[in-house]
């Protein structure tokens, strides 16, 4: 199924970190995005559902710029998306992947020094993502000795941990508490903003979103 018209339309502002203006999309005689909308601002945190193949991996896709739209116009943070911003964003796969034989903080504080932190801050960020998402004491563990649900919650400390402008999680929750997860996607930073990819309605009830578009609302017509 497509998206269509997935959320209103916001005024445009310096504010909107992420848009989609009437975005079309189709793959041979597949339509996947047709004529979608919506704008996220900074931040928020945003949240989308949908079924699979609904539309929403191609649009992750197009915000990253590794697919390009066939029509419409899609904005970072005010202006067309380009690969050199990718510095600041994250995005959190749903295919996950960690360097299993290191340890924790070891490997936190190296993705945050890929995406520009100091050296001397690169651990103090890891460790205070660590106790965000409330693994404290896993540090100095191997990636390996983690379970899957905190394995999960590094994953999330990951995509975070160098305070992006932008932060793109696709399915984070899925193991998780949703009762639990509002301090584990809020930005340390008041302008960040968080875009969560989700299908599961309770996420959705019970989770940290200050608005969400469903499928309901993208199928909406003019």
């Amino acid at each position: 199924e497509s998206l269509r018209r997935v959320a209103s339309v916001l005024r445009v502002s310096d504010t909107i970190a992420l848009s989609f203006q009437d975005v079309h999309k189709r793959f041979g005689d597949h339509v996947v995005l047709d004529r979608v909308s919506f704008e996220v601002q900074r931040g928020e945190v945003f949240g989308l559902q949908g079924p699979n193949r609904a539309g929403k991996t191609t649009l992750i896709r197009l915000a990253l710029d590794i697919l390009r739209a066939d029509g419409g116009d899609v904005r970072l943070l005010g202006k067309p998306v380009k690969r050199a911003d990718h510095d600041r964003l994250a995005y959190l796969p749903e295919e996950r992947g960690l360097y299993r034989h290191e340890k924790v903080v070891h490997v936190l504080a190296y993705l945050a020094r890929l995406k520009g932190v100091p050296r001397k801050e690169a651990k103090a960020r890891a460790l205070h993502w660590l106790d965000k998402v409330g693994l404290p004491d896993v540090a100095n563990k191997r990636v390996e000795q983690l379970s899957k649900g905190m394995g999960q919650k590094v994953q999330i400390a990951a995509a975070l941990v160098a305070d992006p402008e932008l932060a793109i999680l696709d399915e984070p929750f899925i193991g998780l508490d949703p009762l639990h997860v509002e301090h584990r996607v809020r930005p340390h930073e008041p302008d960040v903003v968080v875009v969560v990819f989700c299908l599961n309605d309770l996420f959705l009830a019970s989770g940290p979103f200050g608005r969400f578009a469903t499928e309901e609302e993208s199928a909406r017509k003019d």
